[in-house]
């Protein structure tokens, strides 16, 4: 384990990726900087969502729910290291902070030293005021020129800073990957 922090806000070198509407905005469409195989299928782009997942999926199905893995909501290709609703986005001035706490936000870096790709969820409340305590956490897709594997699959690293597991209201938080095909996956944590 080695955290290699990208928030901006907490000094990293990360690209902070603009939310601007609560709960409206959901995901963005960011590129690769090299080809990546997931389940035999090269990609060069991701989805990643506010939501705590990314996506090589880059259609417009989503749920800001979070399922079993698989599952037949949401998205394909999935690659959830903390999939719950939360909220990346600041209240307007004026308007009350959710947990009292102002997020901080979704990062994405390169890392050439290390090879891989750093998505970085970054002190996130829940959604819902009623479900307290922040989540930062990352995905890091390794480079497969740099990282190869037998079955030339890319290796995927969740990494954890802090996270508090604790939305009693819908099932906690769900952590796996699922196939791009959806009837496949490995689920780790749900309810």
């Amino acid at each position: 384990y080695a955290w290699n922090e990208i928030s901006t806000a907490m000094g990293g070198a990360g690209t902070k990726l603009d939310f601007p509407i609560e709960n409206e905005v959901v995901w963005m469409v960011v590129d690769l900087p090299f080809s990546f195989r997931y389940y035999g299928q090269d990609y060069t782009q991701i989805r990643v969502s506010d939501n705590g997942w990314i996506s090589f999926d880059t259609g417009s199905d989503y749920d800001f729910y979070n399922w079993t893995i698989p599952t037949q909501y949401g998205v394909e290709a999935l690659v959830a290291p903390f999939w719950d609703n939360l909220n990346p986005v600041p209240p307007l001035p004026g308007e009350e902070n959710v947990n009292g706490i102002d997020p901080d936000g979704i990062y994405t870096y390169h890392d050439p030293a290390l090879g891989g790709f750093v998505v970085e969820w970054s002190r996130l409340p829940h959604y819902k005021p009623e479900i307290l305590g922040l989540q930062t956490f990352q995905v890091i897709l390794l480079d497969p020129a740099s990282h190869s594997t037998a079955s030339g699959n890319g290796e995927i690293l969740f990494l954890y800073r802090q996270v508090n597991n604790n939305d009693y209201l819908r099932m906690y938080a769900t952590v796996g990957i699922e196939s791009p095909d959806g009837n496949d996956g490995l689920q780790l944590s749900y309810g």
